[in-house]
């Protein structure tokens, strides 16, 4: 039987891991794709800080700023 979403996230925050900016990258990827620019945002910032030389993150991180801060207008 395996562990739900929530638990596998839990036992990683306990375990005082180091983060993994490309990781956390990629999952900012993921949710740009997906249109969630509040939590691609959230893991790309966590991504540069990290590691300030990954480029992949503050383009990220930029991008889902920028949408988030579109105005569509009819």
């Amino acid at each position: 039987m395996g562990c739900s979403l929530q638990e596998i996230l839990k036992i990683l925050k306990e375990s005082k891991l180091p983060m993994d900016d490309i990781i956390l990258a990629n999952r900012s990827a993921s949710y740009l794709a997906l249109k969630k620019y509040v939590p691609a945002s959230h893991d790309a910032f966590q991504a540069c800080r990290v590691n300030k030389d990954n480029w992949k993150a503050h383009w990220r991180y930029g991008i889902s700023i920028m949408f988030m801060t579109q105005k569509k207008f009819r």
